[in-house]
């Protein structure tokens, strides 16, 4: 479970199972074209199923139709075999690639949510992996549907749940039933906490177990949970908030950090604290007036530098660019002007856009080094 547990992981998992093809060439060097379905995906790969052996290393080419698009992979992991087939993780060559055609979150986004979950736009059927703060997760818990914006509207439009048509392993009425029973035995204890507690979420542990359990009010470090299963201090474990029956669950990295002690009538509460992702570059807030020049196709414009790291920069500016979009930068240093490739991964409403460097001469990493250095000791003042 360490190795699923990983915080370089670039990307949320979530629990999707979507139908795809895939070809290659099997282990017994014999060509192959199999249907089948993802276990999870991510921004940069995924879990699939296959009926075949593959080598490790392998390269495959994933198709989705539903997005039209097909992405040469790398096989990173084997788990399995299991009754339904072999399991393997895999990795899309081109990092630029979003076959799935979900939208994930920045880390910035994922800093402030109390819970992750993966939304629909009712209107353009956009898919995006939304992250909820405290009353946005207790709306959607009660009406399982948000309200939010899209780039499809200047309104905002209703965002639902994406279902697949398969329900999870803990996602059916005996699921539901488990989560009121754990409710109903804990309630004594519940009413003696002071806070609400009504949000069920999924956790799996290293047997690939998915527990339904009941949480109280969760924050962005983490979330108490009353369950019937043992689960012991310091275990590492993955915890989706909210779960979602008809799957699509996003699950977390988390640890176990304490237990209430010996179960009474076969329910024990416990404390979970998330593990956080580790960031690829610190960022560094930029307090004086620091202005950036971007050019691309169709644009030509500036802005303010927001916050910038060795991995990327957010920067205002007046007009919104869509996700994807490559430009070159410029950022004056002094005497010297800072170049480089960049491209846009996500527009926050009120805060800037963010994006990500995509190539860079060591000349110019070096001016970017300096700079950083002058943001830090300019915090530290």
């Amino acid at each position: 479970m360490d190795k699923d547990l990983d915080l370089n992981r670039r990307s949320d998992r979530i629990s999707l199972s979507l139908p795809i093809e895939v070809l290659g060439i099997g282990a017994d060097g014999q060509p192959f074209d199999e249907e089948t379905r993802t276990v999870l995906v991510t921004r940069h790969g995924g879990s699939i199923i296959l009926a075949r052996e593959l080598e490790p290393e392998a390269e495959i080419t994933v198709r989705y139709h539903k997005t039209h698009r097909a992405a040469r992979s790398r096989v990173v992991e084997r788990s399995g075999p299991f009754h339904n087939g072999t399991h393997y993780g895999v990795e899309f060559l081109d990092p630029e690639m979003n076959l799935w055609g979900i939208h994930f979150p920045t880390p910035s986004e994922v800093e402030t949510a109390v819970g992750r979950v993966l939304l629909e736009c009712e209107s353009c059927h956009a898919q995006e992996v939304a992250c909820l703060d405290g009353l946005s997760l207790e709306l959607f818990q009660a009406n399982r549907q948000i309200s939010r914006a899209c780039q499809c509207s200047t309104a905002m439009t209703v965002w639902g749940e994406v279902s697949t048509g398969i329900m999870t392993e803990s996602g059916d009425l005996a699921g539901l039933e488990i989560a009121t029973r754990v409710a109903s035995t804990a309630k004594s204890r519940i009413q003696g906490l002071g806070e609400t507690w009504k949000v069920h979420a999924c956790i799996r542990n290293g047997d690939s177990r998915e527990d339904l359990v009941l949480t109280g009010s969760p924050t962005r470090e983490g979330v108490r949970f009353f369950s019937e299963h043992r689960y012991g201090e310091g275990e590492k474990i993955e915890i989706a908030i909210p779960h979602q029956p008809a799957g699509g669950n996003v699950f977390i990295p988390a640890e176990i950090k304490w237990t209430s002690g010996e179960p009474e009538d076969g329910v024990t509460m416990y404390g979970v604290a998330y593990l956080r992702r580790i960031r690829k570059a610190v960022r560094y807030e930029a307090k004086a007036e620091l202005h950036i020049g971007i050019l691309g196709v169709g644009v030509r414009k500036t802005g303010r530098v927001v916050d910038l790291s060795m991995a990327g920069v957010m920067m205002q500016t007046s007009e919104k660019l869509e996700p994807g979009t490559h430009v070159r930068m410029g950022i004056e240093v002094g005497t010297d002007v800072l170049r480089t490739m960049a491209v846009v991964r996500r527009t926050l409403p009120g805060v800037g856009t963010a994006f990500e460097f995509s190539q860079m001469t060591q000349r110019d990493r070096q001016i970017l080094g300096r700079l950083i250095l002058q943001l830090k000791i300019g915090m530290r003042k």
